[in-house]
């Protein structure tokens, strides 16, 4: 279990370094492609960088943005709720999550187009969605992490 858990957080953090080099890079192309336009040179295919650093930065931060429960959420409603109903809400969505993000990473991975290409620059796609696929199942093991850690804190609260 300890193994399981070690092995969700270390890909997490190699995410979440992903996510921080590709900031890094998209902050300064889209300087230098600001500072190229504005002294009347334009770069091409400046605009597909960006689409494509933006992708390894959304899809890298996805079990970041979870295990920090930085994620949007709406708890107006189960918020109000005894902490026995809240504990089984919980666990209903961290099930879903994990199964939507595995499904979502499976479907990525079967209509991969290893010849696909971007019209301008000509850049292969299927390292970004293979990113999309790490990112995705990332995400769902830390939501299978939550639903682990959920079940266990239940099991002790009822001892």
């Amino acid at each position: 279990m300890k193994i399981f858990l070690k092995t969700i957080e270390f890909i997490t953090e190699v995410n979440k370094k992903i996510a921080y080099v590709s900031l890094a890079f998209m902050m300064l192309a889209v300087s230098i492609f600001s500072i190229a336009r504005t002294m009347g040179h334009s770069l091409i295919g400046n605009i597909e960088i960006v689409q494509f650093l933006m992708i390894l930065l959304i899809a890298s931060a996805l079990a970041f943005t979870e295990r920090e429960d930085a994620h949007i959420s709406i708890g107006v409603i189960v918020d109000f709720l005894p902490s026995p109903v809240q504990r089984v809400v919980d666990l209903i969505a961290y099930s879903l999550l994990f199964v939507f993000c595995m499904l979502i990473a499976w479907i990525v991975v079967i209509q991969i187009d290893f010849l696909q290409v971007s019209t301008l620059m000509e850049v292969p796609y299927f390292p970004f969605k293979i990113m999309i696929v790490i990112g995705y199942f990332a995400w769902g093991l830390e939501a299978l992490r939550k639903l682990m850690m959920t079940i266990r804190n239940a099991k002790t609260l009822n001892e």
